[in-house]
């Protein structure tokens, strides 16, 4: 896949799965530094319903700021983890993955709209 402003997600997993409202996750995201490097990146993972709106938005800077994306080498697969809880307003059903890499400084994201589509997830209840 293209990369996403240097950054290229070469593997990654979801858990536990189904994903259950108001539970804890984690994303394990296995990433790989373009010849360019890349800025200091916050990482968003994104769950987007069939409407394409964003359900739930878990937005972070890799491996909670121990492993700043201007430290990982070119040669290097680095992989970090990104902890976040479904939120209580998020409705049982099926949803999109989307990734994306923002601009700490500018807030600015690399791709359009929710980001890439990497895969799907099942939403439970409570």
């Amino acid at each position: 896949p293209e990369p996403l402003g240097g950054l290229e997600l070469v593997g990654w997993s979801i858990a536990p799965l189904p994903l259950r409202a108001e539970r804890a996750g984690r994303v394990r995201a296995a990433w790989k530094v373009g010849r360019d490097g890349a800025p200091d990146y916050r990482i968003a993972f994104r769950l987007v319903d069939g409407a394409g709106r964003i359900a739930a938005d878990f937005d972070d800077p890799p491996a909670n700021r121990l492993a700043p994306v201007a430290t990982w080498l070119e040669a290097d697969i680095t992989v970090v983890s990104h902890d976040f809880t479904v939120g209580e307003a998020v409705q049982p059903g099926a949803y999109d993955v989307a990734v994306n890499a923002v601009d700490p400084t500018t807030g600015r994201a690399v791709e359009a709209g929710a980001g890439r589509v990497i895969g799907a997830v099942t939403v439970e209840g409570p």
